[in-house]
């Protein structure tokens, strides 16, 4: 299994868990799962990927890069998981889902914004001459 698909199955896994806990275990909303989410992507799952795919020149990270990784980790995890209360609302209004939140569904939801919102960024704001390091 490649190092991009298994980046993918621990950020799939991760996603349902944070929404498990957090929506079903402490009947918190999107909001929160975004909040609790962007925590969790630069705590446990970028460490795990940065080992995967980089090795051991994934711990040269300083305090202030890890401040601004999660400001712009949560902000993100909120805008998406918003824009998935936005789709589930308009889901539930015309009846195709009766249950709010599913964990498999925001995670489909969020893994195709995310990566999405990656390639257009990286297509718009990578460099000329080679990889954009720091991604979305």
């Amino acid at each position: 299994m490649g190092d991009k698909t298994k980046s993918i199955l621990i950020r799939s896994w991760i996603i349902g868990s944070v929404v498990v806990v957090v929506h079903f275990l402490m009947h918190l909303q999107h909001f929160f799962i975004g909040l609790i989410l962007g925590i969790v992507n630069v705590a446990i799952t970028e460490p795990i990927e940065n080992a995967l795919t980089k090795g051991n020149k994934a711990n040269n990270i300083t305090h202030k890069a890890i401040i601004f990784k999660t400001l712009k980790n949560v902000a993100i995890a909120i805008i998406l998981s918003l824009i998935i209360r936005g789709i589930d609302y308009m889901l539930l209004i015309n009846k195709l889902v009766s249950i709010p939140i599913e964990p498999f569904r925001f995670i489909i939801f969020y893994q195709i914004m995310y990566y999405g919102f990656k390639y257009l960024y990286n297509l718009v704001f990578k460099p000329k001459g080679g990889k954009d390091e720091n991604g979305i």
